[in-house]
C-alpha cells in the first residue's frame, strides 16, 4: 500500500466499508501520534546540540567507556548544564 493509505476502496463504495476504513485510520492515527510527537521532541533536542556536544554524543553511542566522559562532557557544556541536555 502507498504511504498513509489504510485501505483501497473500489467505487461504488459500500457505506459500511467506508466507515470501517475511516475508523481504522483514526485508530492508527491515535496509536502513532504519541510516537511521532516523541520523535519530533528528540529530533529538536538533537538539533539544539552544539558541534562539541554532538561529538560527545557520538562517543557515547560508539561505546566510549563512561569513565572518560565526565571530563569531556564538562569541558563541552560546563558543570552546571550537562543534565539539561541528557534528561
Amino acid at each position: 500500500m502507498r504511504e498513509g493509505a489504510v485501505a483501497f476502496l473500489v467505487k461504488p463504495v459500500n457505506e459500511d466499508e467506508l466507515w470501517d476504513s475511516i475508523n481504522d485510520a483514526i485508530k492508527i492515527e491515535q496509536r502513532q501520534h504519541p510516537q511521532r510527537k516523541e520523535l519530533a521532541e528528540i529530533e529538536a533536542r538533537l538539533a539544539a546540540l552544539t558541534d562539541d556536544q554532538r561529538d560527545v554524543f557520538r562517543r557515547i553511542l560508539a561505546g566510549m567507556p563512561t569513565s572518560g566522559l565526565p571530563t569531556i562532557w564538562t569541558s563541552v557544556c560546563g558543570p552546571s548544564n550537562c543534565g539539561d541536555l541528557i534528561s
